[in-house]
């Protein structure tokens, strides 16, 4: 990783050196062409272009080719030159994409043999209202032109696609967390609610209609985005202010959001209003939802939950953005109307991470932590076999089978080996016996240390022969152990079984299978 940072910089570094070279540089080869316009004689201002029907302006004198841009919001424009109709706005399902596309560019070639003659634009205001403007007018290089608007646009760009990123990671995040129970719907939540915001914000900067066009299809992305929004955000709050939230006010505005969506999708399907007629509903959704956050920070604020404090400073990140893109889009007639919610939104992203971070550290610890004494509660801390806690649960449980084999293991001259030569020894000794029963008789059962030096088996099938065949096994390693052990000792265990039947339930055959232990070992002392 920190050689592909290291390379990252490098080529960064190589690109901006190469920026400052003459040769690299670009001439921006377009000028701005929004003066001297005029209508009826009289010059205008394209910023009111609503307040008019046609406007007109003398093209300038071209030696080669030029095209022209031209940046309409809310309106829609047919071009003329010379009477002669060279681009008329396209005229989409209305009860589908609206009745404009927003704010969109419309690109006109204009040949060379059109200089210094009259280009007129008409104008159709479809909502007779002030939202209606050309917003900028470019005249030159395509390539320039485009570059131009890109580069002052690619802040918003990279931040939209950044925000839809981030949600896409929660997103997967909560799909790989939820399969192992360590997280909740809240990082589901945030997850659908960056990826619409960021899918409306990136829409909304027009970029993507200048580079492939299809303005009314992105203009359609932008608004049933900005539509849904609510719901998830508003979900978010319901999990991550539990404790100072009301469910029911939170699932009116949830259910206030669908409505929204609902009533603007059909007004606008009927072809009676569409999104742009209906944006003060979607407006007026936010701001009840923007009071209701600013309330539950200011409510936290004032108890001082500590657990809540992250979430009151992104917050308050967003709701300031999205007041002041709100007053900027009503007063000040913007073309792209979300920098400061945009902004805001990506500072509280990263925020939510900060939190999630730290949330999940914390219960993955506190999982670790259960996880560890849940495996003391029932594991024998020397020798990891099963202890004596959870012998008695599985005793309890085998109470009632018919069938089975339960053995008995003791460790022979543990005392003395303990006496002799130290109680580190005498684990020793415990730890090579307890890891040879593991490896012959745990595929074959379950293995238990119930005392010092006791083990037993129990399998809750009849598998006499195959447990014969892995004490031999295990006696047999033991005696290759002794011969090639450099120990002043040799390990022996005596062992002892019964089977579990009908007749012989298993606090019998343990009594019995004890009783076989001792006999084993009697025997193994006349032996030596």
């Amino acid at each position: 990783m920190f050689i592909y940072i290291f390379l990252l910089i490098i080529s960064i570094i190589t690109v901006c050196i190469g920026l400052k070279d003459e040769k690299f540089t670009k001439q921006n080869k377009y000028k701005n062409f929004e003066d001297n316009w005029y209508s009826e004689k009289e010059e205008v201002n394209l910023e009111e272009i609503y307040k008019y029907k046609e406007v007109t302006k003398k093209l300038p004198k071209m030696e080669k080719d030029e095209h022209l841009y031209i940046f309409v919001k809310s309106i829609m424009v047919d071009v003329y030159v010379e009477n002669e109709k060279i681009y008329s706005y396209k005229d989409y399902n209305k009860n589908l994409f609206g009745k404009t596309p927003g704010s969109y560019f419309i690109d006109l070639h204009i040949n060379r043999n059109y200089s210094e003659k009259e280009i007129k634009l008409k104008i159709d205001n479809v909502y007779n209202d002030k939202s209606g403007k050309i917003s900028s007018v470019y005249f030159g290089n395509s390539g320039n032109i485009v570059s131009e608007f890109v580069f002052k646009h690619l802040s918003g760009i990279i931040l939209s696609v950044v925000i839809i990123f981030i949600g896409i990671i929660y997103f997967s995040l909560y799909f790989i967390l939820r399969m192992h129970k360590l997280t909740s719907m809240r990082l589901f939540n945030l997850g659908v609610f960056a990826i619409f915001m960021g899918l409306f914000m990136l829409t909304d900067s027009k970029c993507l209609q200048i580079l492939s066009g299809n303005e009314y299809a992105y203009h359609m992305v932008a608004e049933i985005c900005m539509l849904l929004i609510v719901v998830p955000i508003m979900q978010f709050l319901g999990r991550a202010y539990q404790s100072s939230s009301n469910k029911k006010i939170i699932n009116a505005l949830s259910i206030l959001g669908i409505m929204n969506f609902v009533i603007c999708y059909i007004l606008n399907l009927i072809n009676i209003c569409d999104f742009h007629e209906t944006i003060f509903i979607t407006h007026g959704t936010y701001i009840l939802c923007v009071i209701y956050i600013l309330y539950l920070c200011i409510k936290s604020l004032i108890h001082k939950n500590k657990s809540e404090k992250i979430h009151n400073i992104g917050l308050l990140f967003i709701c300031i953005g999205s007041i002041v893109d709100i007053i900027l889009f009503y007063f000040f007639a913007v073309v792209e109307s979300s920098f400061f919610t945009r902004l805001g939104v990506l500072i509280f992203l990263c925020l939510e991470g900060y939190q999630f971070s730290q949330d999940f550290l914390y219960l993955y610890r506190n999982q670790q932590r259960t996880s560890l004494l849940q495996k003391l509660a029932y594991e024998d801390g020397l020798t990891s076999l099963l202890n004596r806690t959870s012998y008695i649960n599985d005793v309890e449980k085998l109470k009632n089978n018919d069938k089975g084999l339960i053995a008995i293991f003791d460790v022979n001259d543990l005392k003395k080996v303990n006496d002799k030569y130290g109680h580190t020894e005498g684990d020793n000794l415990i730890l090579t016996v307890s890891s040879a029963i593991n490896e012959y008789f745990s595929k074959i059962g379950k293995c238990y240390r119930i005392g010092g030096d006791e083990f037993v088996f129990i399998s809750e099938e009849n598998i006499e022969n195959e447990f014969n065949k892995a004490y031999k096994k295990i006696i047999n390693y033991l005696n290759r152990y002794n011969k090639n052990s450099d120990k002043k000792y040799n390990i022996g265990i005596a062992m002892g079984y019964s089977l579990i039947t009908k007749n012989n339930k298993i606090e019998n055959a343990y009594t019995l299978a004890d009783k076989n232990m001792y006999k084993n070992k009697k025997q193994m002392k006349k032996n030596k």
